[in-house]
């Protein structure tokens, strides 16, 4: 008999057990159907958020294009200034030195009227070649003008004449010379301009 209630208390148990199991069973395959039910929307989520990520990570990629371009330009700007301000650096030198140009031509133009100084203009003459050859070397040109059509880039209108055999807008005389270093006009031509 006692292993009769003995078998009974076990069978009893087991009983228990199972009953106290099934909730927790049922709890378990509730869990699983509500995370199966979640499954969907978590993936939603996470595709969202993966789309926002790629969004943002295109933003900037076009944000760091955009300042390397910005950056390469602002190299060549800077690089196409120095090499501006390299060429240009004695011009502010040339540009003093025009009026001892002018200044010599006088000396020649009043020296070659004059009886007796053949030798003085000879060496002026001199002084104004070499003078001359030295500028040209470094870059100065003397604009031309006389017989040219008039051009308010190189050339200053500062009077007019009225001649019948000399096109319109054509330049008559020169007063004083213009000159340009290298490309850039740094004194234009001071011209009488004939118009019809």
């Amino acid at each position: 008999m006692a292993e009769e209630e003995k078998k009974q208390q076990t069978a009893a148990e087991e009983e228990k057990q199972q009953e106290k199991q099934s909730p927790e069973k049922e709890e378990a395959s509730s869990e699983v159907k509500e995370t199966q039910q979640e499954a969907p929307e978590k993936e939603e989520k996470a595709t969202e958020k993966e789309s926002k990520e790629d969004a943002k990570t295109a933003a900037l990629m076009d944000q760091m294009m955009r300042l390397q371009a910005d950056f390469a330009n602002y190299k060549k700007r800077t690089s196409r200034e120095k090499a501006e301000i390299a060429a240009y650096t004695t011009e502010g030198l040339l540009k003093k030195l025009l009026p001892i140009i002018d200044n010599l031509e006088r000396a020649l133009a009043a020296t070659e009227n004059e009886d007796g100084s053949k030798e003085l203009a000879t060496g002026i003459k001199m002084v104004y070649k070499e003078l001359m050859k030295t500028l040209q070397d470094e870059g100065l040109k003397e604009i031309e003008a006389e017989g040219k059509p008039f051009d308010p880039k190189y050339h200053h209108g500062v009077a007019i004449g009225n001649e019948a055999d000399v096109d319109d807008q054509v330049i008559l005389d020169v007063f004083q010379k213009g000159y340009m270093y290298k490309d850039k006009v740094i004194r234009a031509a001071m011209v009488r301009i004939n118009q019809k």
